[in-house]
C-alpha cells in the first residue's frame, strides 16, 4: 500500500510542478491549495493518505487537482477507487476470518460438549441396566 501512495505521490507531484511551470497563477487559492496539498512529494503523500484514510475529505483534493490537465483527475480518482476499494477488502477478510475462527470454535466446543453428553448417557444406561440386574450377572 505504502508503494502505491508514494508511486501516486510521484505523479501527482510531477503533474503539480508541470502546472507551476507553465502557469502565472501565483495569487489563486487553488493554486495555493495545489501548491500546499501537492506541491513536494511528502505533501502529496499525505495528502494521499488523508484522502484515501478519511484524514480529510478526498473531495476537497480532487477540486483543486481539478485545475491540472485531465490525466491526473482521472489518476486521483484511480488511485482513490483502488486503495479504497484495496482497505473494504483487507477489512472485510479480517471480519470473515474472525467470523471463520469465532465459527471453528463453536464447532469444536459443540462436538465436546455432545460427547461429554454422550458418555453421561452411557453412564446413566449403564447405571440403570445394572440396577435392573437383580442377580449381578
Amino acid at each position: 500500500m505504502a508503494l502505491l501512495v508514494f508511486t501516486f505521490g510521484i505523479a501527482i507531484t510531477n503533474g503539480t510542478m508541470e502546472y507551476i511551470t507553465g502557469t502565472s497563477h501565483w495569487g489563486d487559492p487553488d493554486f495555493e491549495n495545489l501548491m500546499q496539498w501537492f506541491g513536494t512529494l511528502n505533501s502529496s503523500i499525505l495528502s494521499l493518505y488523508q484522502g484515501m484514510s478519511g484524514g480529510k475529505d478526498w473531495g476537497e483534493y480532487y477540486d483543486v487537482i481539478m485545475i491540472l490537465s485531465g490525466s491526473y483527475q482521472v489518476l486521483f480518482l484511480l488511485f482513490i477507487s483502488f486503495s479504497t476499494l484495496a482497505v473494504v477488502n483487507i477489512v472485510t477478510g479480517i471480519f470473515v476470518d474472525s467470523a471463520f475462527q469465532c465459527s471453528r470454535q463453536d464447532r469444536e466446543s459443540l462436538v465436546s460438549e455432545e460427547i461429554l453428553n454422550r458418555e453421561k448417557y452411557l453412564k446413566d444406561l449403564k447405571d440403570v441396566f445394572e440396577e435392573m440386574d437383580e442377580d449381578g450377572t
